[in-house]
């Protein structure tokens, strides 16, 4: 999540952080708050493996062709 904010900062050229506490995420989102808080790692291996090609390669690319 602070890689993604970052990122959308950084396209929009804009700070990108608000803190938020962590007990304020746990009362909002109840057990949800365990992604925002720790994250999660997904890798699509099983779908390149079938052969899809992602046309960018990173969320900075994305950003910066979405934002155009």
């Amino acid at each position: 999540m602070a890689q993604l904010c970052s990122s959308v900062g950084g396209a929009l050229g804009r700070p990108s952080w608000l803190p938020v506490p962590d007990f304020a995420l746990n009362v909002l989102l109840g057990e949800g708050a365990k992604v925002v808080l720790e994250g999660q790692k997904v890798l699509p291996n099983r779908t390149q493996e079938q052969g899809f090609r992602f046309k960018y390669t990173d969320v900075d690319s994305a950003l910066r062709q979405i934002l155009k």
